[in-house]
């Protein structure tokens, strides 16, 4: 066992803050400032930095990465010893406090506090005084957990919202109302997800109009898909999960229309939204050579110097090429003309009352076919509850049976809106809108009308885009 000098050669320092537990307190970066000052006052060499910020030390069930970081440091001998603003910030449960004693004393860690006391925990007085120290903390931590929680608790109960979160606003110190703006961009994001919209069709449109969250960022859909999801969004107050009561006058949603919302959201789980494009074509267009997709990127003309004198988008297809030596395919065509062309034609088919009629027949009935599966789950859903509240008034076997029956209309509710969240949705089609349309809208329309467009591997050299390699199948 090693014994540690007054001067560490191989100091860690640890620095850590909940706001939760401790209140208002230092900061990480403050924490960690000091701990540098107290190493150059006692003349240690610092050789890591450990921190954990926004983590509890106090309850056993949270991991703290750079505490156990620390720790397997420790036990591995990389550090002689450990810098720390209070005894607190190391360990506040009992756990944690021991497994810190035995690997000092195992391995003749130092602990060193800001104000450059030393406890060499391969001492039994060091080590019963931070054990002590260690219980006091853990004593203090469960003292404000009995006396400010229930108070959390009842605060929470009665509609205090400390956080306030998009389509609320603030009324006096904790409490808060619907904001009607917000509530609208959120009536008006549920509505597309009924639909069975992509966020790519939902956003765009929205932050083209100055929707924003409350920092002033545009609307992402990580932030609106967890917003949905917040029980609050439909007027529900909850608590660690459980819903507690409801807020009077409702929230930006209607109770019902949030559930249906997160039934759609959850039939959607698992699948990922596609980023939103760059260039109008693609992966609309069909390589002739070797039937692959066709992507859009930016490529630039060049004088005899090689120097760039202007940019244009080129498709080209990056399939496999089958020919030796060869990885791609590599076979392309000039977007500028190409995409003219591809515009035209899709104006000259919405000009047609009957192919216009047809698609938007289709559309209607995925509209219809929504609706009804969405009111399906909510049924399922309904069912389910009515089963779980019949426990202990209905014999055993007839609960289970209800519920396993609901669960079954549940789920195979989720799975129908998951297959029609997959299919082409209602877009819009005046022909007058078009332009004004985001690139992604665009595309959404070119889907609806156009089935395949097919690029010809070219038969002649000819200056500019030989369009004739083009050929455009309508629906």
């Amino acid at each position: 066992m090693s014994i540690p000098s007054e001067t560490l050669s191989t100091a860690a320092i640890y620095a850590r803050l909940s706001t939760l537990e401790d209140g208002p307190s230092e900061s990480v970066e403050r924490q960690i400032e000091l701990g540098h000052r107290t190493a150059e006052r006692g003349g240690h060499t610092v050789t890591a930095i450990y921190y954990d910020d926004g983590i509890s030390a106090w309850d056993e069930s949270k991991h703290r990465p750079g505490f156990e970081d620390m720790m397997n440091a420790l036990r591995d001998g990389k550090h002689d010893g450990v810098i720390y603003r209070h005894l607190d910030r190391l360990s506040r449960n009992p756990r944690d406090t021991a497994r810190l004693l035995s690997v000092g004393k195992a391995r003749g860690i130092a602990a060193v506090a800001s104000d450059g006391t030393v406890a060499r925990l391969d001492k039994a007085s060091s080590r019963l005084n931070v054990s002590v120290g260690g219980l006091f903390s853990a004593y203090y931590s469960d003292v404000i957990s009995e006396n400010v929680k229930p108070v959390m608790q009842d605060r929470r109960r009665a509609g205090a919202m400390d956080t306030l979160g998009y389509g609320w606003a603030r009324v006096g110190t904790s409490g808060a109302r619907v904001d009607p703006t917000e509530a609208a961009v959120i009536n008006e994001i549920a509505d597309g997800v009924l639909r069975g919209e992509s966020w790519t069709e939902i956003l765009p449109p929205l932050t083209a109009r100055g929707a924003r969250t409350k920092t002033g960022r545009p609307l992402e859909a990580t932030m609106v898909r967890r917003m949905l999801k917040a029980p609050r969004t439909g007027g529900l107050i909850d608590l660690h999960g459980e819903i507690v009561g409801s807020f009077d006058g409702g929230g930006p949603l209607t109770e019902d229309k949030w559930r249906a919302v997160n039934l759609v959201l959850d039939s959607r789980k698992g699948k990922r939204s596609a980023r939103q494009a760059k260039h109008l074509l693609t992966n609309l267009l069909t390589c002739g050579r070797c039937g692959g997709l066709m992507k859009g990127a930016i490529s630039y003309r060049r004088d005899r110097k090689g120097r760039k004198y202007a940019e244009f988008v080129r498709y080209s297809c990056l399939g496999p090429s089958g020919l030796v030596g060869q990885k791609r395919c590599d076979h392309s065509i000039t977007g500028g003309d190409l995409e003219a062309m591809v515009i035209a034609a899709v104006k000259e088919v919405m000009r047609d009352p009957r192919r216009r009629a047809d698609v938007d027949a289709e559309a209607g009935i995925l509209t219809g076919q929504r609706e009804a599966a969405t009111a399906e789950l909510l049924a399922g859903q309904q069912a389910l509850r009515d089963a779980n509240a019949d426990r202990g008034l209905l014999p055993d076997d007839e609960v289970d049976a209800a519920r396993e029956a609901a669960v079954i209309r549940v789920k195979a509710a989720q799975a129908a809106l998951g297959r029609l969240s997959d299919s082409a949705t209602a877009t819009p089609d005046a022909e007058a809108d078009f332009d004004a349309l985001t690139i992604d809208e665009q595309r959404a329309v070119i889907r609806k009308w156009i089935a395949r467009i097919d690029i010809a591997e070219p038969t002649r050299r000819t200056k500019g885009v030989d369009l004739d390699r083009v050929r455009i199948t309508v629906r």
